[in-house]
C-alpha cells in the first residue's frame, strides 16, 4: 500500500555506494589530438549518471568541446540531495575550472530543509554563471480520480483530502503541491516516495490520487491515458503541451512553481572567468540541435542573464524558505 512505502528516514543519509559512487566520463572530442592544447575543465554533477541533469549537462558541454578550446570531464558526484558533489566543486581551486551543473533546490532548499548539515553556505560560497533550463511539472491525476480541471480539483481538494505521491521529502513534486496546496486551501496528504519511479507506479495504479510529476517523466503516460493532466506550473503553457492549461490561467494569477537549472562556481571565481563561462554556455544553448535534445528531456532551454538568476534565486529561496517554515518540513 502506498502508506507503507514512505521515504526513509535516513533521507538526507547517502549510502555507502553513494559517498564513493564517484563516476567520470571524458566528453568526447571531435578531435581527440587537440586535447592537450584544450583549457581542461570539470563538471561536477551532484547526482547519478542517466537522469536529466547529467543528460543535460553532458549535451551542453559536448557542444562547448566543438565549439571552444575547452575539454570536460563529466564527474558524478552522488549524496546527500546534491550536497557531496556540489561541496565538491565549490571547494575546488577558484579559477574558472570547476563548473557545477546543478539545480536550483542546492541554493533554494537544502540550507531550509537540512540546516543542520548544509555542506556550504549557499549565499557566500557559490554563485551563478550561467542559466541553463527550466523543468515545467505537470499535475497528473489517475483516471479514475473525479476532477478533470484545476477548479474541480480544488473544489474536491477543500472537502475531500487528497492523497498525493512525491519522489521523496523535499523533492519538486512535493513543494510544489504544498505550495499549490497553500495557495488553493486544500486538504492534502503527502505520501513521499524513495525515488520518482516507484512514485509514478502507485499513481498510475491508482494507490494514490495526485502528483506534480517533471513534464518529461509524466508526457507519454498522459498521452496513452495512463494519467490525465490537468495544468502546468509554469507562467506560461508547456511547449512540450500545450494545450494543458496553467494553473494561473486556470484561476490562480501569478502561481509559478518551476525548477531552474543553472552553472555556479566558487564564489571567489574572477568575475572576468565567470563572465566568459556564460558566454559560452549561452553560445551553446543558441545551437537549435542543442536547443531540441534538451526539449526532449521535457526541459526548457532559458534565456536569462546570470544576474537575473541571482535575482531569481534570491526570490526563489525566500519562497521556499517560508514554504518549508509554514508547513514543518522535515527531512525526518
Amino acid at each position: 500500500m502506498a502508506d507503507e512505502i514512505k521515504q526513509d528516514a535516513g533521507g538526507f543519509r547517502p549510502s555507502r555506494r553513494e559517498f564513493g559512487g564517484l563516476v567520470a566520463a571524458a566528453v568526447l572530442l571531435p578531435d581527440p589530438g587537440r586535447a592537450e592544447s584544450r583549457r581542461q575543465i570539470t563538471a561536477f554533477v551532484p547526482f547519478p549518471a542517466g537522469g536529466s541533469l547529467d543528460s543535460l549537462t553532458r549535451i551542453v558541454t559536448q557542444k562547448i568541446a566543438e565549439q571552444g578550446s575547452e575539454a570536460f570531464v563529466v564527474e558524478n558526484r552522488a549524496g546527500a540531495n546534491g550536497t557531496l558533489g556540489a561541496r565538491a566543486a565549490i571547494q575546488s581551486e577558484p579559477d574558472g575550472r570547476a563548473w557545477l551543473f546543478g539545480h536550483d533546490a542546492l541554493l533554494t532548499v537544502n540550507d531550509s530543509l537540512y540546516h543542520k548539515q548544509p555542506g556550504f553556505d549557499a549565499q557566500t560560497e557559490i554563485k551563478v554563471a550561467a542559466a541553463l533550463a527550466q523543468s515545467p511539472s505537470m499535475l497528473v491525476v489517475h483516471p479514475a480520480f473525479g476532477p478533470k480541471t484545476i477548479k474541480e480539483f480544488v473544489e474536491y481538494g477543500k472537502q475531500t483530502e487528497i492523497q498525493y505521491a512525491s519522489g521523496g521529502i523535499g523533492s519538486a513534486g512535493h513543494l510544489t503541491m504544498e505550495y499549490f496546496g497553500h495557495a488553493a486551501g486544500l486538504k492534502l496528504r503527502h505520501i513521499p516516495y524513495r525515488g520518482g519511479a516507484p512514485a509514478m507506479t502507485d499513481l498510475i495504479g491508482g494507490q494514490v490520487s495526485a502528483a506534480f510529476v517533471a513534464i518529461g517523466g509524466v508526457i507519454s503516460q498522459v498521452q496513452d491515458g495512463s494519467l490525465r493532466a490537468l495544468g502546468v506550473s509554469t507562467a506560461i503553457r508547456a511547449g512540450q503541451a500545450p494545450n494543458i492549461p496553467t494553473v494561473a490561467e486556470s484561476g490562480y494569477p501569478g502561481f509559478e512553481f518551476v525548477e531552474m537549472y543553472f552553472v555556479f562556481v566558487n564564489a571567489k571565481t574572477p568575475q572576468e572567468a565567470v563572465s566568459g563561462i556564460e558566454k559560452t554556455v549561452h553560445a551553446a544553448l543558441a545551437d537549435a540541435g542543442v536547443r531540441a535534445k534538451i526539449g526532449r528531456l521535457g526541459i526548457e532551454p532559458v534565456n536569462m542573464s546570470a544576474e537575473a538568476a541571482t535575482a531569481w534565486l534570491k526570490t526563489a529561496r525566500e519562497t521556499k524558505a517560508k514554504l518549508i517554515a509554514d508547513i514543518g518540513i522535515t527531512p525526518q
